[in-house]
């Protein structure tokens, strides 16, 4: 019978984004809001951000949730060269301009550059410096900074208020870290009127983890009735901009044929896209729907 094969396979997927959440909201994420895994130098260790999202949208919210500067890195390529220790040192004035304070901080969090050794106390307070002459990127860093903890003691006032500032400037970035705060009510009272509002904000800039927050709420219903056809809609704009957890959401929902008809091809085809870059969520569920596959021949 199509019904226990259903509910064997959602239970699949659902423990799939449990484990990844998990992993993810330890490991942290870098690479912005494309949700593209890299090894990162920041950490989160709170287990009840996990549970938090885990109760709003399902545990793949996360995903969007715990995504840290692309600087946190280990990455060096793209780390400012030029800056010697002679130059930071001079910047630590109060006539640095945001610029050569974020170049500064840079360096500071990468090292890699001439005379300088990697300080993420210094780094973070060159960002300090920068967003308090209204740099909007420094305002951004350190409200995740503060929202993930690890470079910084986790501060959730801290990182409402640089979001809000960013946010307020049309960042789109902080326009859905900020939303996902009032999803949850991490630092703020729940309030998912105003999530709602936040999150369309970044996605009518493209920002690929709101179009898939504001997916995952018309599938879960946290805020909206739930309209599956309306999840599909925003999961697929997410997907088209490389979000991995929204090619996992459309494989599912076509494996369950939830706002669709069931087909299995394209649950295949989402899960593929999903796994380019070693998701292990949708390579487990590639292995399990094998084997479903093999199961009913």
């Amino acid at each position: 019978p199509r019904v226990p094969q259903v509910a064997s396979r959602a239970a699949g997927v659902r423990g799939s984004l449990e484990r990844a959440a998990a992993e993810r909201g330890l490991r942290g994420w870098t690479r912005g809001d494309r949700g593209v895994p890299a090894t990162s130098t920041w950490r989160c260790h709170s287990n009840t951000m996990i549970r938090a999202s885990a109760t709003m949208v399902g545990v793949a919210a996360l995903l969007a949730l715990a995504v840290v500067p692309a600087f946190a890195s280990e990455d060096t390529t793209n780390a400012p060269t030029e800056k010697t220790a002679e130059d930071c040192d001079l910047q630590a004035s109060k006539t640095g301009t945001p610029e050569e304070q974020v170049a500064c901080a840079r360096c500071l969090f990468y090292g890699g550059c001439q005379g300088i050794r990697r300080d993420h106390d210094r780094a973070m307070d060159y960002y300090n410096r920068a967003a308090l002459q209204e740099d909007v990127e420094s305002m951004v860093v350190l409200g995740q900074a503060y929202l993930v903890g690890g470079a910084v003691q986790r501060d959730l006032s801290r990182a409402t208020l640089w979001l809000t500032r960013a946010s307020d400037y049309g960042n789109a970035e902080a326009q859905m870290k900020l939303g996902m705060m009032y999803s949850e009510g991490l630092g703020v009272d729940e309030d998912m009127e105003k999530a709602l509002e936040l999150f369309r904000k970044a996605a009518a800039q493209g920002n690929s983890g709101a179009l898939f927050n504001i997916g995952a709420t018309y599938k879960h219903g946290k805020g909206v009735e739930v309209d599956y056809e309306r999840a599909i809609t925003f999961f697929k704009r997410a997907a088209r901009r490389g979000h991995e957890a929204a090619n996992l959401e459309l494989g599912s929902m076509y494996e369950e044929g939830l706002g669709t008809e069931v087909s299995l091809a394209a649950a295949e085809k989402h899960y593929k896209a999903a796994a380019e870059h070693g998701f292990k969520p949708a390579k487990d569920a590639l292995k399990r729907l094998a084997l479903a596959k093999e199961g009913e021949l």
